[in-house]
């Protein structure tokens, strides 16, 4: 048996680099429960994305993630959630194909602006950037709007 707390350094923790920084949230986790707040599990999960701790894991999995935390774990609502969390992706993906359908339509698109549309989380800025993709006349106007 091997003691994974961060404070044990133990050398597998350098090896296996999602091992440390699991690790490190399960610490976040406990630091967040100690001060008795209330959020402290999604207190915990938002520190360690802000962090760069396991945050492309959290990001795409955040909720998953607090409900599996929860004492009593409740496969229905594991499952809600993982259904809301898969519809939120099925939307952004399809803004995301509508934004580069309108671009398209307009021109090439270089691979920097196609990677950055591709990129974005926010589903309110994805909508800004929907409805510029469906008034602009070009492509390199469609840029210059998003940059501001």
């Amino acid at each position: 048996m091997i003691n994974i707390n961060p404070d044990q350094h133990h050398e597998i923790l350098e090896k296996c680099p999602v091992l440390g920084e699991y690790s490190q949230f399960v610490e976040a986790v406990r630091a967040h429960q100690r001060t008795g707040e209330e959020n402290a599990l999604q207190n915990a999960v938002d520190e360690c994305i802000r962090r760069g701790i396991l945050s492309e894991y959290l990001r795409k999995k955040g909720s998953e993630a607090v409900n599996m935390l929860i004492a009593e774990y409740d496969y229905d609502m594991d499952i809600k959630v993982q259904r809301e969390e898969a519809k939120e992706e099925g939307i952004r993906l399809g803004t995301v194909n509508n934004i580069l359908e309108f671009l398209e339509d307009l021109g090439e698109i270089p691979e920097t602006l196609k990677s950055k549309i591709m990129q974005e989380e926010k589903p309110d800025v994805l909508r800004r950037w929907l409805k510029l993709a469906a008034k602009a006349e070009t492509v390199e106007e469609f840029e210059k709007k998003i940059e501001k």
